[in-house]
């Protein structure tokens, strides 16, 4: 089993998974280059609290159920490859506890760059303003 598959079957609701293949949702490719590139320690610690459902909106993480936290993917907009691996590495980011906990955009933006998501996220950036 890949991580990707190991993340999705863990990580994301098999019915949203199911429907967004379907669809053929422009995020599933990025999430896979996303999760296929982080180190295992960091994916591991990212799937003990994070839920990933595709859905209409804005990309967001939520700590509802704290210590889960939800991140939404929209399937909607233009955004390239790129820009899509920079926001799901910045959202993953958001999910991360103790010395590397990142409350804040900025934090979120650092800590993706650290694991070598720097031009995707300033990318995200450039699509979004």
């Amino acid at each position: 089993m890949t991580n990707y598959q190991k993340f999705t079957s863990e990580c994301m609701y098999s019915g949203n998974l199911d429907k967004a293949r379907a669809e053929r949702n422009l995020w599933l490719p990025a999430l896979e280059e996303v999760v296929n590139r982080l180190s295992t320690s960091t994916l591991e610690r990212i799937m003990e609290d994070t839920m990933v459902w595709i859905l209409v909106g804005i990309p967001v993480t939520l700590a509802i159920d704290r210590p889960t936290y939800y991140i939404i993917l929209l399937p909607e907009g233009d955004w390239s490859f790129e820009a899509r691996v920079g926001i799901i590495a910045h959202e993953f980011a958001h999910t991360m506890d103790g010395l590397e906990s990142c409350t804040y955009e900025w934090e979120a933006d650092e800590l993706a760059t650290h694991w070598g998501f720097g031009k995707e996220v300033e990318l995200s950036y450039d699509r979004c303003g």
